[in-house]
């Protein structure tokens, strides 16, 4: 065991519940604030090109084309240098909607690859004998939810965070919209492709939702592993005593009572380490 001079365990239950409350505040928005800068740019390139192709645009309108004998006489240099510049700034108002397309996407990944790594960590202080591989995978973690009785479903925002990994999976594999996406994420609806305004609308819906989850979930896991109120103690009670003889009860409640007495010693010899800082709220 890790102890401190203080008497603290490092491997104990008041710093893993320390470590399981602190994990949802290492959510941060660092790419994000990164980038901003650029996203910023190309917003402000693709309005300066719009507004450009939309003044462009009006005198081409303007223009009766069908009086002009092109065939004739071939296009004048102003309508040529016009025709150009309608070509070029639809170009570039596209070349730089990809780009904020991209840069959209990489958020959303990168927020779920966030998530992910918070999740693992949140899953593996639970359950430290499970292999931490499966912790990816959406089904495993909701089967090991479901088989300790652990709110995870249920938890008010998990829609949100089960729209981002949907959202997130269909991104990395094709611009094509699922259907079940567009059936379910309103940003999507009628849409073929994602598009940089559609994306940045259900990412701003969404990324705020996922810190509020993982506190959620983390409360969750700290009941499941410390809270024991007395109808919990009578159902674990209940599943034992079905299941054991009165020699093994008895030795269970001795084994039970030594380790108590070891965990009140440690906490004797703790003089230096104020316990109650890591009470739960």
């Amino acid at each position: 065991m890790f102890i401190l001079k203080n008497g603290f365990d490092l491997r104990g239950k008041h710093y893993k519940q320390m470590l399981i409350k602190s994990i949802p505040d290492k959510l941060n928005f660092i790419f994000d604030d990164t980038i901003l800068s650029v996203e910023k740019d190309l917003l402000l390139e693709v309005e300066s090109n719009e507004m450009k192709f939309n003044e462009a645009n009006e005198v081409y309108v303007s223009i009766e084309w069908d009086n002009l004998d092109i065939n004739e006489n071939g296009l004048s240099y102003e309508n040529e240098c016009l025709i150009d510049s309608l070509s070029e700034y639809e170009f570039e108002i596209k070349f730089a909607k990809d780009k904020l397309k991209s840069l959209i996407e990489m958020k959303i990944i990168n927020l779920y690859k966030t998530y992910e790594i918070l999740q693992k960590e949140l899953i593996a202080l639970a359950f430290p004998k499970q292999e931490e591989k499966n912790f990816y995978q959406w089904q495993n973690v909701r089967n090991l939810m479901d088989e300790h009785n652990i709110m995870f479903v249920q938890i008010s925002e998990y829609p949100f965070i089960n729209q981002l990994r949907m959202v997130n999976n269909n991104i990395k594999h094709s611009s094509i919209i699922d259907s079940n996406i567009k059936k379910s994420i309103c940003e999507f609806k009628e849409q073929n492709e994602f598009t940089y305004e559609s994306l940045d609308a259900f990412y701003k819906r969404v990324s705020c939702k996922v810190k509020l989850f993982l506190k959620s979930f983390s409360i969750e896991l700290l009941n499941y592993l410390y809270f024991f109120p007395d109808d919990r103690i009578e159902s674990i009670a209940d599943i034992y005593s079905d299941r054991m003889d009165t020699s093994e009860i008895r030795k269970l409640i001795d084994i039970l009572e030594y380790r108590n007495n070891k965990l009140l010693g440690n906490r004797i010899n703790m003089t230096k380490f104020d316990v109650n800082s890591f009470k739960l709220n």
